[in-house]
């Protein structure tokens, strides 16, 4: 019983699909995130006596 060429298994890096368009979008989203946490870690607003956010 012989293994058909089309049922081989691919290496893990294929499995894996370690390409440049993988590269991108991880750098993207790695940006995007970075960027968040960043205006995310600023101080809040000063509050007024009221307790209402002052603009």
């Amino acid at each position: 019983m012989s293994i058909s060429p089309h049922r081989r298994l691919a290496p893990p890096a294929n499995l894996l699909a370690l390409d440049r368009a993988d590269d991108v979008l991880h750098l993207a989203s790695a940006l995007m995130l970075l960027g968040v946490a960043l205006t995310a870690d600023r101080r809040p607003r000063a509050r007024t006596r009221t307790g209402v956010v002052a603009a």
